[in-house]
């Protein structure tokens, strides 16, 4: 999911084509030599690439599975238009289907799964090897996961037991050791769920617990460090197992489904204090338990289930998409069962 990079203001704090002199973790310099965005981060001592000017380069696909687990990482390129993810690097752990995903800056972080209690890094841009164990966390899977720019957050989802989990659990970046903090609570356990993230707040969507299938839209305020989630919103209709992404301004949600899968694709606005989402297109191939993931001008839909029947399709969303159906551009280098998607993405270069 994308972070907002941390900073007092929106756009970068000095655009030119020289390095700033005077440094601090997080400053922000847009370099216009090479239209690259860069963040100076103080534990290397050095200049990390965040995007360009015309959206961060690269979105992941991680591990999934249905009868086999795959531990690969797939790569795409923004702008991805009609060619096949790149496998890049592989996870170290096996059952990384029903993981949740998250990223700073310079790291994406995949966390839990099935079965699984690790929290699996990498560096940005990843471009080969294998990601690192960075530490532990509540052995959960299924859950929502969002980040802001200091922190990421698994949200709800079930155990090895099969009982819903109602934590909210934190890692603060670089997350390098240790163990994630159990640090609040949603309003009621729950699992199915999908998240994303504006720069105020993360978003818990859906779910279900047992038969019981949710419309809500859980919300935390950043840094959360304590407490529960709020619901004074919903999404238009219920749904489980459903994906999403975010623009600056939107969230989506899409694929949430009860009993049978549909084409909808939902949109809220940011903050979204109170009311319902609404439905502002579709899909160009229904289904659910897809991922999402996002550039700064697209967002995508990554692999369905429709009838048992596995895709492999990128579906594309326009910002910000509020009629008509999705496009369908590239594939994945192989079919996935519920993946994890992270991408770099940075929104101040929309307002440099």
């Amino acid at each position: 999911m994308p972070t907002i990079v941390k900073q007092k203001k929106w756009g970068p704090e000095y655009t030119q084509p020289v390095a700033p002199v005077t440094v601090h973790d997080g400053l922000t310099w847009y370099d216009t030599s090479s239209n690259e965005l860069k963040v100076w981060d103080e534990n290397s001592s050095s200049w990390r690439w965040a995007s360009t000017g015309s959206g961060a380069r690269f979105g992941y696909v991680c591990g999934g599975g249905f009868t086999t687990y795959f531990t690969g990482i797939q790569r795409v390129d923004f702008p991805f238009s009609s060619a096949v993810a790149l496998q890049v690097g592989n996870l170290q752990t096996s059952k990384n289907n029903y993981s949740s995903g998250c990223n700073s800056s310079n790291y994406g972080y995949v966390m839990g799964g099935h079965e699984l209690s690790s929290i699996r890094r990498f560096d940005f841009p990843f471009q080969s090897g294998i990601a690192e164990v960075a530490g532990d966390m509540t052995d959960k899977m299924d859950a929502a996961s969002c980040n802001s720019s200091q922190h990421g957050y698994s949200m709800g989802g079930y155990d090895a037991t099969s009982v819903d989990v109602i934590s909210v659990d934190r890692i603060t970046f670089p997350f390098s050791s240790g163990t994630a903090s159990v640090i609040g609570n949603m309003l009621g356990a729950k699992r199915g769920l999908t998240g994303c993230n504006s720069s105020q707040h993360g978003y818990a969507i859906g779910g279900n617990s047992g038969p019981i299938t949710y419309s809500y839209v859980e919300r935390i305020a950043f840094p959360f460090n304590s407490g529960s989630s709020t619901h004074n919103s919903t999404m238009s209709h219920e749904g489980t197992n459903g994906g999403s992404f975010n623009s600056s301004q939107h969230a989506f949600a899409f694929g949430l489904s009860v009993g049978s899968v549909n084409s909808f694709v939902d949109r809220f606005a940011f903050p979204f204090n109170s009311g319902n989402s609404a439905v502002v297109g579709n899909l160009a191939v229904s289904g659910s338990y897809g991922t999402g993931l996002n550039s700064t001008q697209v967002g995508y839909v990554i692999g369905m289930i429709d009838d048992s029947a596995k895709t492999v399709h990128f579906q594309e969303l326009e910002f910000p998409f509020d009629s008509g159906i999705a496009t369908k551009r590239g594939v994945l280098s192989s079919e996935q069962f519920k993946p994890t998607s992270i991408d770099g993405v940075d929104f101040v270069t929309q307002f440099i």
